[in-house]
């Protein structure tokens, strides 16, 4: 039984011994434990009340990768805010641009966008909505007509749950995002669709915001959906 125990804990300490160049054998790295040049991995230990607790040096790592495949169905920018500021007056009427692809450029937007460089540190410096709430938004208004551009977010996307990634850093073609809050409907919505498209969208269906983590282009199709690290 001693024996049994001492080879487990002499491979536990074998996935720890990592380097560069790959992971030692665990034979080295019992011999680093006997020579004292590596400690030996710790063990769970029973808490009060009887459950077990793990020791931190064992704990995962915060970073996890997922993936999910996903659709990015259409892309929109407008070169100016015809909402925005707008409060008691009408809206402008910037042209909206539908897009085969766009420039991320990290920390400030999508180029050519409205809302490239708006504030510093802006938490919608990129804008998502979900092609499924869009699709019962309009059967619940039987709209068939409208398209998801009215609603000004930039990429409409499919098969994957927006309010997951608040709080998340993920990655989409290459590109990496910050998921920063639901992009709440407003008032605005019952003119761009219809009246009552904001209480519609209202819980948790709006969209997301997102801040742009690094460099790149995002174009129509197929993209993996990486998860790099979850809300805590």
């Amino acid at each position: 039984m001693c024996g049994r125990l001492a080879c487990s804990l002499w491979r536990l300490a074998a996935k720890r011994a990592e380097t560069t160049d790959g992971v030692l054998p665990w034979r080295d790295a019992r011999n680093k434990v006997r020579n004292g040049e590596a400690p030996l991995p710790a063990r769970e230990a029973p808490a009060h009340g009887g459950q077990a607790v793990r020791s931190p040096e064992l704990a995962p790592p915060p970073r996890f990768t997922k993936l999910e495949r996903v659709i990015i169905e259409q892309i929109f920018t407008s070169p100016g805010h015809n909402y925005v500021g707008h409060h008691g007056q009408p809206p402008d009427d910037f042209p909206l641009q539908k897009m085969q692809e766009i420039e991320c450029v990290a920390g400030h937007g999508i180029r050519g966008d409205r809302y490239f460089d708006f504030k510093d540190d802006y938490q919608g410096q990129i804008t998502f909505f979900a092609r499924e709430d869009f699709d019962a938004l309009a059967a619940a208004f039987s709209l068939t007509t409208k398209s998801p551009g009215v609603l000004r977010r930039n990429l409409i996307v499919s098969g994957v749950e927006l309010p997951s990634l608040i709080g998340a850093d993920f990655e989409l073609q290459g590109v990496q995002f910050h998921g920063t809050v639901h992009c709440a409907p407003c008032a605005w919505m019952d003119v761009a669709f219809a009246p009552g498209a904001e209480k519609f969208l209202a819980p948790g269906k709006g969209g997301l915001r997102a801040r742009i983590l690094s460099d790149g282009r995002i174009r129509l199709g197929e993209a993996r959906l990486k998860i790099l690290q979850a809300l805590a």
